[in-house]
């Protein structure tokens, strides 16, 4: 997709822009990220689709594993910087899989149990290995620079499927997708204006406009979305007894 080395000199070439572009972005990941871990715990439910999480997973995990390709082959201080990035992406990565496990069964499978729900997990993970390891051979993206915008189109995906499915800001918030809009915005700007090549081409453009847009639509939703409400104690009561997620009336409905 790019010549790796070509790249990096440009970066070199545009220090300030790439610092300020860059760090914007990371400073909206993280803050879209810890809202989505703080709002599933606060609402008690997962806070991405599973798979979403599967994809997440390798693809940061695969990157902190090549410590020695980013500090040893390449020394440069990009890929360095990138490194010590994901350690804390890939951190909320974890706790968001363990959130799955915690919440998810009831949300997602309550016809399971949990040690099913469990297989069910890792074997979606296993699935997301795959995937990325399919998905990283066929962008030849040896710098993992077009993944990253990727696995945020992958988690605008999520974001819609779930505020759909809730009908609220349960798990969601107009912040956490205010802040993936700024990501998606100033990322999308630094690959088009900086990074050059294959990332200037329509394609990449078009995906890069439509993520922000998508962000955009998403963050106007919650805004305007009913708050979630816990259900009352003799509906906590029921759904434990039941392993449902929903409400009594929610359940005869279904049943």
């Amino acid at each position: 997709m790019y010549d790796a080395d070509q790249v990096l000199q440009r970066i070199d070439d545009h220090t300030v822009i790439v610092l300020a572009l860059g760090g914007l972005a990371l400073v909206c990941n993280y803050v879209f990220f810890g809202e989505a871990a703080r709002l599933a715990r606060r609402d008690r439910c997962v806070p991405f689709l599973l798979l979403c999480c599967a994809f997440w997973f390798p693809h940061d995990g695969n990157y902190l594993l090549d410590a020695q390709l980013w500090f040893d082959d390449y020394d440069h201080w990009f890929p360095k910087l990138f490194w010590v990035a994901l350690v804390f992406t890939f951190t909320f990565e974890c706790v968001y899989l363990s959130q799955t496990l915690r919440y998810g069964r009831r949300e997602w499978a309550p016809a399971l149990t949990q040690a099913q729900f469990r297989l069910w997990v890792v074997a979606t993970v296993a699935l997301g290995v795959v995937l990325w390891k399919v998905a990283k051979d066929a962008l030849e993206d040896d710098l993992y620079l077009a993944a990253f915008m990727v696995t945020a189109v992958w988690a605008l995906l999520s974001g819609y499927r779930l505020a759909l499915r809730r009908g609220s800001r349960r798990g969601q918030s107009p912040l956490q997708w205010g802040a993936y809009t700024g990501m998606v915005s100033s990322y999308g700007a630094l690959s088009i204006f900086v990074f050059g090549g294959s990332f200037a081409r329509w394609p990449w453009v078009a995906m890069c406009v439509m993520a922000v847009v998508g962000g955009a639509g998403l963050t106007w939703w919650l805004a305007r979305a009913p708050a979630w409400e816990p259900a009352p104690a003799a509906d906590q009561a029921f759904t434990s007894s039941t392993g449902s997620s929903y409400t009594p009336r929610e359940y005869a409905s279904r049943t």
